[in-house]
Formats: structure tokens, C-alpha cells, sequence
């Protein structure tokens, strides 16, 4: 027998657009129809789709306890339609929904509740009176706003910061200015992550997977630590006109540069990764290699020359330094501008003055970057200008690596 949910369809908006419209129906049904035609849709980092995060058992026990000993409070679910959920409104408003087993209406919030019910609903004693509690369930109608609802309905709660980051991206709930960058980001850190030669193979939490570098922190946009995020390489891949795969190959093949020329990678120092290093350890290398490419980029190079690594190799002892439990937000930014200093230091002195520098730090980094990034104070205004009119020739720097096999970096 088909099984439908009647209801009036609601309509919520305050503006004169009505494109901004919600449009949902407060339906009471029982636990039995709910358990039987709603599910929640797991997200899933590589489709992008589904939106729910995976459940902890430590709060579906919790409120299995409450539910049992009488003191939990009732309160209505959220759920959403499918794309191809039947959905008939007549010439009253009147909605009716199809139900189907095998096309389950989307939880949207109360998973948690779901879980602890259906836990209940195994004892043979107690599944007749679970199926018959009543449930009230706000049904929203426009499936394409499942992900923004997500993140509406759990913001502000305990909800892992990489899945409600991820959903941000996926409903457009990103500023406008920084969504294409947020993108590539992912992109990178999921690339990162698969790629069998990465330093952070496997390392990357994007939900709620058992791993050790968070996405939201290798995506931080936070001043202080800006040059030690995928978001800072996400920028510089623009300005630098670099694909994904040469700038993934290019930091691969600079880490390998890096273990055979150095100690930076290696037990008890700054740059050693997890799960024997620290977390922030892979972040500060995230920013001795931006600080690399931006260097490259301003001394227009498609590849580094002997002179580079010879530059390089001089900058290594700000990083070589032994961690010793310290990668405070005040410690890395000092090793960062020490690494940089060196780095950039004969351009600082360059007799033409193509550049302008504060604390011998080229300012068109200081400003794609920010300067507490590198601990330094803001220079001043007139020095402030955009990258392109730092004085750097426009000429497209690849600052590449052979896709192949990540060798450019290693070749000297």
C-alpha cells in the first residue's frame, strides 16, 4: 500500500525577492513511518554529495538514556525532499508526498534522535510502543537547499568544523570574494591526500575521519597564519598562473628536495609531519614552501637554478631548529620571516630597487600573506600596493615540476 504525507504548504519570506522563498510542511506522523521513509545521506567529501556527518556514539547513548528514563524533550525534526521525490500540490496549497523505500526522504536534523530511537527500537519489548511515538517533522520543499539547511540548523553547535566547512563551499555560504579560492583549496587538499608520494598522504580530516591534520586549519584564513595555508598556495597558484597538478607536483618535489638536502623533515624538528610530528609542523611547511614559490615567482623563474638552492640551502638553518614542544602562533611566524629574510635577502639589496621591502620582506608578499604572518608590523601606506605594482615583471612564472615524476626539485 502507498504511503503518502499530506500537509498546507508553508511560505517564509520577509524580502521582495521570491526566489528567497521556503517553502516546507509541518507534518505528524510516528516514529514507525519515519524509521521506515527518512534516512540521513552521509556526506561524502570526493562527490560532494549527501550532507549529514557521521554520528557519535557517545550522544546517541546519551539521549537513548533520556528516552528511556523519561526525561528527554520532544522536539520536531528537519527533513528534506529529493530531486525526484513525487510531490503534488493541488489548487489549495495542499501538498501530497509520495513515500518510497527505496528513495528516502533526507534527515536534515535529528539524526542524532534517529539513531537513539532506532537503537531503542531493537528490543523486541519496547519496537511496537517506539514505532508509535509521535513525530513532527518540518518538511522543506526545495531539495537544492539541503546543504545550506545543514549548516543553518547546526551552527553554533557541535558539529566538526571540516564538515560544516565543506558544506559552506558546497551551498554557497562562502564570501563570494574567496569562493573560488576555498574551492581550490579542497581540491588540493583532496588531491594531497590521495597522491601516494604526498607528505600528507592519507594525514587529512575533511568530516569526521580519524586523521590528523585538520582541512579547516590547511584552509585557514586567520592573519596570523595565513602563509601556512593551502589558501595562501591557492593565491599564489593565480598570481603564479599554476595548474593544481604543477603546483601539488611542486610542493611533492620540494619536500623531497628538502629530505635529501636537510634535517627540517626529520625526528624532533620543525618540519617533521605526523603522526610522529606534530599537526603544526605540516602547516609551518606549508609556509616555508609558499614563501619558496613566491620567491621563485618574484625572481622569475620556470624552474630554480644552481643559485636558488644555493639561496635555499643558506635559509635552511631557520628551519632546522629543533621543535622542542614550541610551534606556538608566536614562534612560526619568527621562523618564517628568518626563513625569508634569507631567502630574499640579495633581492633586498639589489642595486635597482625593482622591489619594495619592510624588515627584508618583499611588502607584495607581506600583503598577499599579511605581515603577522611573518610577526612583522604593517608598512606603511604609501608601500601597501597591490602585488602587480610591486615592481615584479608580469612575465607567467610556472615554478613547475614534471608531473610525473615530482623531479624538477630534486635535480641539484
Amino acid at each position: 500500500m502507498d504511503m503518502n504525507l499530506k500537509g498546507v504548504v508553508q511560505t517564509w519570506n520577509l524580502t521582495e525577492d521570491p526566489t528567497k522563498s521556503r517553502k516546507y510542511l509541518v507534518v505528524n506522523t510516528n516514529f514507525g513511518t519515519y524509521f521506515k521513509y527518512f534516512q540521513a545521506y552521509r556526506y561524502e567529501i570526493e562527490t560532494g554529495e549527501g550532507e549529514q556527518r557521521h554520528n557519535k556514539v557517545s550522544k546517541i547513548n546519551k539521549l537513548r538514556k533520556a528516552i528511556i528514563d523519561g526525561t528527554y524533550t520532544p522536539t520536531p525534526m528537519s527533513a528534506s525532499v529529493l530531486e525526484n521525490t513525487n510531490v503534488v500540490i493541488d489548487d489549495k496549497n495542499r501538498a501530497t508526498i509520495q513515500l518510497d523505500e527505496n528513495n528516502k526522504l533526507a534527515i536534515t536534523d535529528g539524526d542524532h534522535r534517529y539513531a537513539a530511537l532506532s537503537e531503542i527500537r531493537k528490543e523486541d519489548s519496547l519496537r511496537r510502543k517506539v514505532d508509535n511515538l509521535p513525530i513532527t517533522i518540518t518538511l522543506y520543499l526545495d531539495h537544492s537547499k539541503r546543504k545550506e539547511d545543514f549548516v543553518n540548523l547546526n551552527m553554533g553547535f557541535a558539529v566538526n568544523r571540516n564538515h560544516l566547512l565543506n558544506l559552506q563551499i558546497d551551498s554557497g555560504k562562502i564570501d563570494p570574494k574567496k569562493d573560488s579560492y576555498y574551492k581550490t583549496v579542497r581540491s588540493l587538499a583532496i588531491k594531497l591526500n590521495k597522491d601516494t608520494v604526498s607528505p600528507f598522504k592519507d594525514l587529512v580530516q575533511f568530516s569526521a575521519e580519524k586523521a590528523p591534520l585538520s582541512f579547516s586549519i590547511l584552509a585557514t584564513t586567520r592573519s596570523g597564519e595565513l602563509i601556512q595555508s593551502l589558501y595562501t598556495t591557492a593565491k599564489f597558484m593565480e598570481k603564479c598562473n599554476l595548474s593544481e597538478g604543477e603546483i601539488i607536483n611542486s610542493l611533492i618535489g620540494f619536500h623531497g628536495w628538502l629530505s635529501k638536502n636537510s634535517i627540517a623533515l626529520t625526528s624532533g624538528k620543525l618540519l617533521e609531519f605526523p603522526p610522529d610530528g606534530a599537526r603544526r609542523s605540516a602547516s609551518l611547511f606549508l609556509g616555508v614552501f609558499n614563501t619558496w614559490i613566491y620567491y621563485l615567482y618574484l625572481n622569475n623563474r620556470k624552474q630554480p637554478v644552481a643559485k636558488d638552492y644555493k639561496i635555499l640551502k643558506g635559509a635552511l638553518p631557520n628551519i632546522e631548529e629543533d621543535r622542542a614542544g614550541d610551534l606556538s602562533t608566536k614562534r612560526c611566524p619568527n621562523v618564517l620571516k628568518e626563513f625569508a629574510q634569507c631567502l630574499f635577502n640579495e633581492m633586498s639589496e639589489d642595486e635597482d630597487c625593482r622591489f619594495a621591502f619592510h624588515h627584508g620582506l618583499p611588502v607584495s608578499l607581506l600583503v598577499m600573506s599579511s605581515c603577522s604572518s611573518f610577526g612583522v608590523d604593517a608598512p606603511a601606506k604609501e608601500f601597501t600596493m597591490a602585488p602587480d605594482d610591486a615592481g615584479q615583471s608580469e612575465e607567467v612564472v610556472k615554478c613547475g615540476v614534471d608531473s610525473d615524476t615530482h623531479e624538477s626539485f630534486l635535480e641539484n
